[in-house]
């Protein structure tokens, strides 16, 4: 799962769960295999129908069955010795590459019918086949991925995704119902007495959000959290204190997502982000500023570690 809160500048999350499907027929390099859909296609929707289908009914067995989490995937390959961490590394680069891909016509679209980029986000849902190679292909990006949750797995990694979406979005709790039955109060006082002081309404209001956001709190899944952004060393506050005030905002948002929903892990900008810039079809001013801010955060957290390590060896 990959959100995407903005396309300019270029912010792209990775969601660090997510499900692993398996055909429910061994593979056969056959041109008499090619009409078994079993075979080459790992669809749930397909795969269920077959007799060789194994449903999985407990969420915390999650490498049983023809459905894993991606957790319980890495776990397999990691006990047979495999590069795991160079797997996920290749479909990392493979999400951000397609992303900039299709950059340019998204951003023309949005333009066309957003007032604000901050009106609206998209989830999508990326198709990765790894090989016998390990390596990965991009099979299609789902642009409505399937939110069904048919089974317990389903359930606790799809609900825990959307509970952190909101979160990463800074989505506030909102009951329609309540906000309705007071906006009627509310018209039949001003009726009256034209209303009470609009500082005041602003006040009422404020504590309503609180109010609803700490019952909302305990009954959404123990993931959901509010955390306050976690502000930068001081040097390098320092540093980015002449930065132009969009890459300013800009990184201060991606702190804040970063404090607020850890298991969406930020993809682009980050301190690798320059190996893609010669990808974009145009040379975006504040994708361009926020590579070189993250390199710089980058090198400036790795210069003391360096620096203790020198000292430790001479010692």
């Amino acid at each position: 799962y990959v959100a995407v809160p903005s396309y300019e500048p270029l912010r792209l999350h990775l969601y660090e769960e997510g499900l692993a499907r398996f055909a429910t027929e061994k593979y056969h390099n056959s041109r008499y295999c090619l009409a078994n859909h079993y075979m080459h296609l790992t669809n749930y929707s397909v795969n269920k129908n077959n007799r060789n289908f194994v449903d999985n009914l407990d969420a915390d067995a999650d490498d049983y069955g023809n459905k894993w989490s991606l957790t319980a995937l890495k776990r397999f390959l990691l006990k047979r010795g495999m590069p795991v961490e160079l797997v996920f590394r290749r479909i990392d680069d493979l999400i951000t590459k397609t992303a900039i891909s299709i950059e340019p016509h998204v951003l023309s679209q949005l333009k066309a019918s957003m007032q604000h980029r901050g009106n609206c986000f998209q989830l999508l849902g990326f198709d990765v086949i790894i090989d016998d190679a390990l390596k990965p292909w991009l099979l299609e990006v789902n642009l409505g991925p399937s939110l069904a949750a048919d089974t317990p797995l389903d359930y606790k990694i799809k609900s825990t995704m959307l509970t952190d979406l909101f979160t990463l979005c800074a989505f506030q709790p909102f009951d329609k119902r309540q906000e309705s039955e007071l906006r009627r109060r509310q018209t039949g006082s001003e009726r009256l007495s034209r209303g009470q002081p609009a500082h005041a309404r602003v006040v009422e209001q404020q504590q309503r959000v609180a109010a609803s956001g700490a019952q909302a709190g305990g009954a959404h899944h123990p993931s959901s959290r509010v955390v306050g952004p976690v502000a930068p060393a001081p040097a390098v506050l320092a540093m980015e204190a002449g930065y132009p005030p969009e890459v300013r905002r800009v990184l201060r948002e991606c702190d804040e997502s970063d404090a607020k929903a850890p298991t969406w892990r930020r993809l682009f900008p980050a301190a690798s982000s320059h190996a893609y810039l010669g990808f974009f079809d145009v040379d975006r001013p504040a994708n361009v500023a926020l590579a070189e801010a993250y390199l710089r955060r980058h090198r400036t957290a790795k210069a003391p570690r360096e620096a203790g390590g020198a000292v430790s060896a001479g010692g």
